[in-house]
Formats: C-alpha cells, sequence, structure tokens
C-alpha cells in the first residue's frame, strides 16, 4: 500500500479511535472542564478539516459540498445527544455558521485556481495563468455559501439575539484559525516565516475574542486546542504528499469539461500537461 493511502487511513481510523474514546468518557460535556473543552474543541476541528478536505481537493466538489453539510448535522446532532437535549437546532445553527465561515474563504481560494493536490508536478497544474479565471460552476458555489451565510444570519438573529454578533465573531475567527493552519501545514514558503505568521495570527485572534467575547481565558485554551488539532490533522496530509497549488487556465477548462472529446485527447498527452507551483 503507498505511503500516502496508509497515513490517511490512519489519520481516518486515529480519528474515529479519539471520537469513540472521549464521547463514551464524556457524559452531558461541560465546556467549563478541560474534558468537555477538549470535546467540544475536537467537533469543531473536525468539522474544519471535514470542510477543508471537501472544498480544496482539485475535483468532485458537486459531491464535497453535501459531504460537509451532512457532517455537519451529524456532529450537531451527537453533540446534542451528548449533552442529554434532543434539540439540534442550536447547535446546527452554530456549526453552520462555523462551516459556512470557513467555506467563503476556502470558496474565494478555490475561485483562484488553488488547490491541494498530492503531486505538485501533477499534470495540468501551473502558475499564473489561473488567477481570476473561474467557472460557472465556481460562482454557483459562492453564490450558496454567501446565500447559506445570509440564512444562517437571520436564523441566528431569531434564535440567539443579543449573542448572535459574539457566535459570529466566534466562529469567523476560528475559521481564519483553520485556513492559517491550512496554510501553515500545506503551504511552501519558509517554515520559519508560515510559523511565525501563524503565531501572529491566533495572538491576534485570542486578543479579538478576549475583547468582544469573554476575558475567560478558558476560551483563550479552546482556541489554542481547536487550532492545535487542525493543524496535526493537516500535518498528516502534509506528510501524505499533499501541498496547496495553483492550477493553469486549461485545468481550470477541463474541470468544466471533463469528459469531452478535447479532455480525453488531451489526457493521453502528457506532453500537453502543465507543470505545478507551489504557493
Amino acid at each position: 500500500m503507498p505511503r500516502n493511502k496508509l497515513l490517511l487511513k490512519l489519520l481516518v481510523i486515529a480519528t474515529l479511535l479519539v471520537d469513540a474514546v472521549v464521547f463514551s468518557t464524556v457524559e452531558r460535556p461541560d465546556e467549563r472542564t478541560q474534558l468537555g473543552l477538549f470535546a467540544l474543541a475536537l467537533v469543531f476541528s473536525q468539522i474544519g478539516l471535514i470542510n477543508t478536505c471537501c472544498l480544496m481537493l482539485p475535483r468532485n466538489v458537486w459531491l464535497g459540498v453535501p459531504i460537509a453539510c451532512i457532517s455537519t448535522l451529524a456532529y450537531a446532532k451527537v453533540w446534542s445527544i451528548l449533552q442529554g437535549n434532543m434539540e439540534t437546532e442550536e447547535w446546527v445553527i452554530i456549526f453552520a455558521v462555523y462551516s459556512v465561515a470557513i467555506a467563503l474563504p476556502l470558496g474565494i481560494i478555490r475561485m483562484l485556481g488553488i488547490r491541494l493536490a498530492r503531486d505538485i508536478a501533477a499534470p495540468g497544474l501551473r502558475g499564473g495563468a489561473a488567477w481570476l479565471q473561474f467557472s460557472v460552476k465556481d460562482l454557483l458555489i459562492l453564490t450558496a455559501v454567501v446565500g447559506l451565510l445570509a440564512c444562517g444570519a437571520q436564523a441566528m438573529q431569531a434564535r440567539f439575539d443579543g449573542e448572535s454578533t459574539e457566535i459570529v465573531v466566534f466562529c469567523v475567527s476560528l475559521s481564519f484559525a483553520a485556513v492559517s493552519a491550512l496554510w501553515l501545514m500545506c503551504g511552501h514558503a519558509n517554515v520559519v516565516f508560515r510559523v511565525s505568521a501563524f503565531a501572529l495570527l491566533l495572538i491576534l485572534v485570542l486578543v479579538l475574542l478576549f475583547n468582544v467575547i469573554s476575558r475567560d481565558w478558558t476560551l483563550s485554551e479552546f482556541v489554542l486546542l481547536h487550532s492545535l488539532l487542525v493543524a496535526g490533522s493537516l500535518a498528516v496530509i502534509r506528510l501524505s504528499g499533499y501541498r496547496l497549488v495553483r492550477r493553469s487556465s486549461a485545468a481550470h477548462d477541463s474541470d468544466s469539461n471533463a469528459g469531452s472529446p478535447e479532455q480525453e485527447s488531451a489526457s493521453g498527452h502528457p506532453e500537453l500537461a502543465g507543470s505545478g507551483t507551489a504557493l
């Protein structure tokens, strides 16, 4: 079995085992306790990781979007059951806002031609030409994300009243930490620069949350836990050979024309393919 596939399978198995142990240990988790805090950070980090993989892998984004939505609903249901509250509406809204807060920047990044790809030199990957060239499919995805964000804002306003602003700030802050963790682990810039930029962003996020939402250090611990869990999972993906790369305009067109005679012809001639540029 190739090393990259083995690592990804081990990541899935380890995630399921950790979930089983944590969720079976925690009974009516209280976010003010260390175990309850870790369990909630684990849920948020896995939602963020699933959304990242579904949106940033090169193909099958239409399959990835419903997977991300179903996963978000499933986590909301599981967390509500753990708390002894069968009403999942509140957690569905919170997790959905977090998912949309991640999907919006990742959707824009995807429209710019940036993907997670295993092989930097994979056919159809090249720098420069893909900037600001996107398909109708990309526009539809972005429109759907913005629409979901607007619906989520209205639902939050009706459900949480005065707390809606704090929840949005909280979810957006976590999404910035998750997206920056993606660049930290799968980018190609100097490692010292990536680590420094990631640490600086985390500090800014913590200062924002400390001043806007709560001066309780428990919130800071939660953000750090969430960021470390996301970064740790993405480290395994990096070890599997995945990197952030920018596609060529030809590859961008091939996604919209997959299965066409021209695409099949190009796939039979490797010399027509481009090369990848690392970010």
